[in-house]
């Protein structure tokens, strides 16, 4: 028979092992989401915008844990695993605001579909996930708006610190258009995606695959775009990992759901020359239907354009300011032409005007930071080649190399040669001690006319 003290223990230590063993509180069905649309872009904003429908999904199999919510992956769930975003409810915003009540704790999409009756045709939200805890049941969340939009991110080839994002006559340019795509029609098709780049003076394009097409050389004397002989062909977001060769060519490639494809010409888009400084890149029915696949899973998907291009050797340079270094200014202006997130689903346009200063080679390149073979005799006429390698950093935080060769007469970017600026020093030092000499006499003539002057009196 049990002593008390030791029922007593054995009483506490099955007390002990039932509370380790049983499950953790689980949020009763009264949690609650909380949406306002309106708070991120303001009242007068939002009126343009409008109220909308908004579907609140719950994704099984996925806890509201810190692994868990740093494992999940929308795109992949969305093309791998549809069956595992439950739908809950769907209601629409008034003024801007909707309530989800009685939930249970878990993990939850809550997508925010388009107003067909918006009277702005740019704008979307895109899905965000929310999670709740026995904790925390109730969640107030504030989404973004998202404007369909393309940006630029130009590399060039100067190496100076202050000039680093300046170009210098008769260098490589390249620009790297970025845009985002619109929400796809309700039977997941995309209508209109078009790409328009216009170039200044200033400007030499000219683009190759087997022969020369799409020249846009622009300026008082065009210049031919002479491609490199050699080109790497690189797939995707990797070309901002490795060194750039020059393109010959464009390259489009369309990136979302953890893909990267590059788009063919001919098959997935067309290009034409409008006029003397526009090109344009039309999506085809098949290359729409590849954006609007990524853009199914993955609402980030975007349109990536790289577009190689060339400093004009000699003036104008666009239409900026000329002065001191400054010899002018590279514009490029992007207009992307896309489906409106509306009823009618019109095009609507969105463009991004991109500036590159043009400025003095000597400005630009800076010996020091690259190789640099001279001429064994230095004479007037001398030449110095210089190989100049510039390290460059994206707006993304990668890393690119750019080389560029430029040959100029020994001495510097003004032309001169070694032997006249060493003339023009010894002339400039003859002069300062010339005026020096002069200077002594006039204090000593001074000092001999006092001293008499003292004899006199």
């Amino acid at each position: 028979m049990l002593k008390p003290t030791t029922r007593a223990r054995l009483a506490a230590a099955c007390a002990a092992a039932f509370l380790a063993c049983a499950p953790a509180p689980a949020l009763a069905a009264d949690g609650q989401i909380r949406v306002d649309l309106k708070e991120s872009v303001g009242a007068e904003w939002f009126e343009r915008i409008g109220d909308r429908q908004v579907e609140l999904l719950r994704i099984d199999d996925t806890s509201p844990t810190p692994d868990d919510l740093q494992a999940l992956d929308i795109p992949a769930l969305k093309r791998n695993a549809p069956e595992r975003l439950q739908p809950v409810a769907t209601k629409t915003t008034t003024g801007g605001r909707v309530d989800f009540s009685g939930l249970g704790a878990g993990v939850y999409l809550v997508s925010v579909a388009d107003n067909p009756d918006t009277q702005d045709t740019r704008v979307s939200y895109a899905p965000f996930v929310v999670a709740l805890t026995a904790d925390d049941g109730t969640q107030a969340v504030a989404p973004k708006a998202q404007e369909l939009g393309i940006s630029v991110d130009p590399l060039t080839a100067c190496n100076t610190p202050e000039w680093r994002d300046a170009a210098a006559p008769g260098t490589y340019v390249e620009y790297d258009f970025v845009a985002t795509v619109p929400n796809l029609n309700t039977d997941g098709t995309l209508d209109t995606y078009e790409l328009a780049l216009e170039f200044s003076r200033g400007h030499t394009v000219q683009w190759e695959d087997d022969k020369p097409r799409s020249v846009l050389a622009l300026g008082a004397q065009p210049l031919r775009f002479d491609a490199a002989t050699s080109t790497t062909k690189v797939t995707g977001t990797t070309r901002k990992q490795q060194p750039v060769n020059k393109l010959s060519a464009p390259k489009l490639s369309v990136h979302g759901a953890g893909e990267s494809i590059d788009l063919t010409r001919g098959t997935d888009y067309d290009e034409r020359q409008v006029g003397g400084g526009e090109a344009r890149f039309t999506l085809t029915a098949a290359g729409r239907s590849t954006v609007a696949r990524l853009k199914s899973f993955d609402p980030a998907t975007t349109v990536e354009a790289w577009v190689p291009a060339k400093a004009n050797a000699d003036k104008p340079w666009g239409s900026g300011p000329v002065r001191n270094t400054t010899l002018g200014d590279l514009e490029a202006t992007a207009t992307l032409t896309a489906d409106g997130m509306d009823a009618s689903r019109a095009p609507v346009t969105v463009r991004h005007v991109n500036h590159i200063n043009v400025v003095e080679r000597d400005k630009c390149f800076e010996a020091a930071a690259g190789e640099t073979t001279a001429a064994a005799t230095v004479t007037d006429s001398a030449t110095v080649t210089e190989v100049i390698t510039r390290e460059t950093t994206r707006t993304d935080g990668s890393t690119a190399t750019v080389t560029e060769t430029a040959v100029r007469k020994a001495g510097g970017g003004n032309g001169s040669s070694i032997r006249e600026r060493v003339g023009d020093l010894a002339s400039t030092g003859a002069s300062v001690i010339g005026i020096t000499g002069l200077a002594v006499l006039l204090i000593i003539l001074g000092l001999i006319l006092r001293r008499r002057n003292d004899d006199e009196n």
